[in-house]
């Protein structure tokens, strides 16, 4: 999964699998304008989704860094690597792209500083792939997918943001996280002032 946008959808996610009995990889991004994993309230949830029995792996922004070579990808990769490391008391495996482009994917070896790489030349041409990028099937639905494919391997690249029980277009979707989002720091900053007896003013 990669977390683009919400951390919280990730952990309801994370905790249906972990009814089901199914181990994911949690990829996630470090540059999000929707969420900072360093957050107290996100680094709960991150230990939660690690708790529910999945990984956590490094969603790599390419564009952020302006890579240009593998040099750079490797240099930038470990920094993020060893961040998520020992914020977290763990050892990340794999990392996946974020908005891949036709530059970006011709890094394409199966492992770069250690970390298995998603859009390696291996995984792609020993796995059948299905992703709802975007908030839709590119191809088939996952169930076209999955009957086409059952005596396949596959890998599978959902988004936690994309699913929610209410039926909305992908662009509410995002609507409604950001709402989410400024109603709970609006909350937290509420919270903060009751609870230290500060005054609250509001025009």
């Amino acid at each position: 999964h990669d977390v683009d946008y919400s951390m919280e959808n990730a952990l309801v996610l994370s905790e249906i699998e972990k009814k089901h009995g199914v181990k994911s990889t949690y990829f996630i991004y470090l540059h999000s304008d929707f969420y900072n994993f360093l957050d107290y309230s996100n680094k709960i949830i991150i230990n939660k989704i690690i708790r529910n029995g999945h990984q956590i792996g490094i969603h790599f922004d390419c564009q952020y860094y302006d890579i240009k070579g593998e040099n750079d990808l490797c240099k930038f990769l470990e920094i993020e690597k060893k961040i998520v490391e020992k914020v977290f008391d763990i050892k990340i495996s794999a990392f996946s792209f974020h908005n891949p482009t036709l530059n970006i994917i011709k890094f394409n070896s199966y492992k770069y500083c250690g970390l298995v790489n998603t859009y390696s030349i291996e995984i792609i041409n020993n796995f059948k792939y299905c992703s709802d990028s975007n908030g839709y099937w590119r191809e088939n639905t996952i169930n076209e997918f999955l009957d086409k494919n059952i005596d396949s391997s596959i890998q599978v690249l959902t988004h936690p943001e994309w699913w929610s029980k209410d039926v909305t277009s992908p662009k509410q979707r995002i609507e409604n996280t950001m709402k989410f989002i400024s109603f709970s720091a609006l909350t937290n900053y509420d919270n903060f002032l009751n609870k230290n007896k500060r005054l609250n003013i509001d025009w």
